[in-house]
C-alpha cells in the first residue's frame, strides 16, 4: 500500500513531541528507521544543530536516516564528523547511496521551493580518512 506524503506529514497523529527539556538531555531513537525531526510545532529555522552518538554505537548497529525541514533558503550544510569538516566524500551533499554503504556523515539537501529538506545518516561507521 503506498502512502501519501502529504496526508502523512499533515497527520499531527503522526508524531512524537518532546518538549523543551534543556542543553544535554537525550531523546532516544531506533537503529534502523527513519524519522522526520523539527524544531517546534512547525518546524523552526536553525542556524546549528549537534548529534552526540552513544558511546556504545558499534559498527555493526543499523544506520539511522534523519530527515530535517528547513525555511531558509541554502545551498547546502556544513557537515562535521568529530568537529572536523571535510570537504570530500561522505560529508559532500548528495551522498546518501544505498542503505548498505550508509557511513557517518552521509548527507543530502533538497533546496527547492516545493521540498526544503536535509537528509543525513547517523550510524557508528566512521570514514576512513586517506
Amino acid at each position: 500500500m503506498a502512502v501519501n506524503k502529504e496526508e502523512y506529514v499533515g497527520e499531527k497523529d503522526n508524531y512524537t513531541s518532546y518538549p523543551w527539556l534543556k542543553s544535554g538531555w537525550t531523546v532516544p531513537f531506533v537503529t534502523g528507521h527513519k524519522y522526520k525531526i523539527s524544531w517546534g510545532n512547525n518546524g523552526l529555522d536553525w542556524d546549528a544543530m549537534k548529534v552526540t552518538l552513544s558511546e556504545r554505537w558499534t559498527e555493526s548497529d543499523q544506520s539511522i536516516y534523519f530527515v530535517h525541514n528547513f525555511t531558509d533558503v541554502r545551498e547546502a550544510f556544513d557537515v562535521k564528523v568529530n568537529n572536523l569538516k571535510i570537504d570530500d566524500p561522505p560529508y559532500l551533499n548528495d551522498t546518501i547511496l544505498f542503505p548498505k554503504d550508509y557511513q557517518l556523515g552521509n548527507n543530502v539537501i533538497f533546496p527547492t521551493n516545493d521540498v526544503r529538506e536535509f537528509h543525513f545518516i547517523v550510524n557508528g561507521k566512521q570514514p576512513v580518512e586517506n
